[in-house]
């Protein structure tokens, strides 16, 4: 999960889309039992500084950010796991990027082979918007 903010300088306004998110996940195929790490990039597309949310617990799951898996069958699977935030805010400049990693398959049980679509998210409560990632397809094989 992340969270964002500008910095300090109560002159500038939050934009959600002043920011951009890609996900990449590797390997896209794996087979069951078999670990995945997901990697976001939040890039700072504004021409102001934005905070972000560095968590340091131990895969770095960024504060804010939702991660959103889907089945084969199109339904949602449910993220366990316990999450412990640590840490503090980095100030990204216009054009900075934020590198956050997730496993996965410690988040998620990929229980039947078959294809998954993942992509991560983050709200903005303020606004009521969401800035959303690119999809990505994993397929998972069997052992």
């Amino acid at each position: 999960m992340i969270s964002c903010a500008l910095a300090q300088d109560s002159s500038h306004k939050f934009d959600p889309r002043s920011f951009t998110l890609r996900l990449d996940v590797q390997p896209k195929s794996f087979k069951l039992g078999s670990s995945v790490v997901g990697k976001l990039t939040l890039t700072n597309t504004s021409k102001v500084d934005i905070d972000v949310f560095m968590d340091k617990s131990r895969d770095y799951y960024p504060s804010g950010f939702n991660l959103h898996v889907k089945g084969a069958d199109g339904k949602s699977l449910v993220e366990h796991g316990i999450r412990v935030l640590s840490g503090g805010f980095l100030t990204l400049k216009p054009g900075e990027k934020a590198e956050y990693t997730a496993d996965l398959s410690s988040r998620f049980k990929f229980d039947k082979p078959g294809n998954y679509t993942v992509h991560a998210s983050m709200d903005d409560n303020e606004l009521k918007e969401m800035v959303a990632s690119n999809e990505v397809t994993l397929i998972v094989t069997d052992n």
